[in-house]
């Protein structure tokens, strides 16, 4: 620091032009300087150092010159950046491993719920469409058959016609018997559950009116015990 002071000491002009000169042109420098890469702390005091001592040296009886805004800026600009860059990196570096892991397993269940929410959708919606195209399948393979049978109807004679007519109409005969057994077995049933319930219900009158009976019979007994005790005692 020294020697650099001496070399700036020796360079400098006599008169107070050129000071002035050297001083736009070191302002010049500064600023040129700040618009470069950015100095460090120690490289800033030392450039401060240096013009502090080439202006008491040529200008003793005048004040020390302010500190320059570049020197300023530059600082500033370095620590904001540093500062900036700590505290951006300040919550990465204070999470330990055990935070990190919490973390890392509620984002994977919070994936997994949205995951396991769209295959139940898609689950439903699959088993949705086989179930229509299954009924729809089927629908269309029955009107098919029938129209198939039809359209085989109509290309036989007219003989074959009726005697297909009159077997079916055999077919149908027996099953209206069937079914007119079934409902005859049917009303059968009924009748005996309206007889059964009938029966029930006069038994159940007959206990009712014998109960009560009874019941009248012992409130004379007890009627009649009390006034031949009453007698008794008079």
């Amino acid at each position: 620091m020294a020697a650099a002071a001496r070399l700036l000491i020796g360079s400098l002009p006599t008169s107070r032009t050129s000071i002035f000169t050297s001083s736009s042109s070191t302002s010049l420098a500064s600023t040129s300087s700040s618009s470069a890469p950015t100095l460090t702390d120690d490289d800033s005091k030392a450039q401060e150092d240096v013009e502090l001592t080439t202006f008491n040296v040529n200008n003793p009886c005048q004040p020390p010159p302010r500190r320059s805004s570049s020197i300023y800026s530059s600082s500033s600009s370095s620590s904001s950046s540093s500062l900036s860059s700590s505290t951006s990196s300040s919550p990465a570096r204070g999470m330990n491993i055990d935070t990190r892991q919490r973390l890392a397993d509620e984002i994977w269940r919070e994936l997994c719920r949205h995951l396991k929410i769209r295959a139940a959708v898609a689950a439903c919606s699959l088993g949705a469409a086989v179930t229509f195209g299954t009924l729809f399948g089927a629908t269309l393979k029955t009107e098919k058959q029938k129209l198939d049978d039809y359209n085989k109807f109509q290309e036989t004679p007219s003989v074959e016609k009726i005697a297909i007519l009159e077997e079916h109409k055999s077919l149908l005969m027996k099953e209206k018997a069937t079914l007119e057994k079934k409902l005859a077995d049917f009303q059968k049933v009924v009748r005996e559950r309206e007889a059964e319930k009938r029966r029930l219900e006069i038994e159940w009158q007959r206990r009712s009116e014998e109960w009560f009976r009874y019941d009248q019979e012992q409130q004379r007994k007890v009627a009649k015990r009390r006034s031949g005790d009453e007698a008794a005692k008079g």
